[in-house]
């Protein structure tokens, strides 16, 4: 809200915010979206996830039960949004609050574009993240796909309820 504010203010000439902040702006008049990684190809982007659900190997060894029905929950909600526009608006309507329903429209159709389309998560996908969170790094990090996934649960979920391993 207070971004919003200052934009109709003009007290900022630009912003990065994440949705639905930059669509409100947008329907407002008050701003409009210059850079959307979704809509458009980001070389520095390609095959770097939006958002990883992430925890502890601890986590994962101390309570498995919650893990999986985390990553089945999660599993279910990106084949419901890969196949069924209309209920997935149903669901997420109620879930924003204070955000025009044309605004969450946008949002989700935005992001469909560039949801996860399976919880496993890929070597490609860790590589392409490893190199845009080195650009610009004097000292660029290095990290070993083994030592920073465990897709045993996600792999898990996707073959029971994707019908797939990823």
């Amino acid at each position: 809200a207070a971004m919003l504010a200052a934009v109709q203010k003009k007290a900022v000439d630009g912003f990065v915010m994440s949705s639905p902040v930059d669509e409100i702006a947008q329907q407002r008049g008050t701003g409009v979206i210059a850079i959307d990684p979704f809509a458009e190809p980001i070389p520095e982007l390609a095959q770097v996830p939006y958002s990883v659900w992430g925890t502890s190997r601890a986590t994962l060894q101390k309570r498995p039960a919650a893990i999986a029905a985390s990553l089945r929950a999660i599993t279910k909600a990106i084949k419901l949004a890969a196949e069924n526009q209309e209920e997935t608006l149903r669901v997420m309507r109620p879930q924003i609050k204070d955000v025009p329903p044309e605004a969450i429209d946008a949002v989700i159709e935005k992001y469909r574009h560039g949801a996860a389309r399976t919880p496993v998560i890929s070597p490609a996908q860790v590589e392409a993240t490893v190199r845009w969170m080195n650009l610009g790094e004097s000292k660029p990090m290095s990290v070993r796909f083994e030592d920073v996934v465990d897709n045993g649960g996600a792999e898990a979920a996707a073959a029971v309820i994707l019908k797939s391993p990823s």
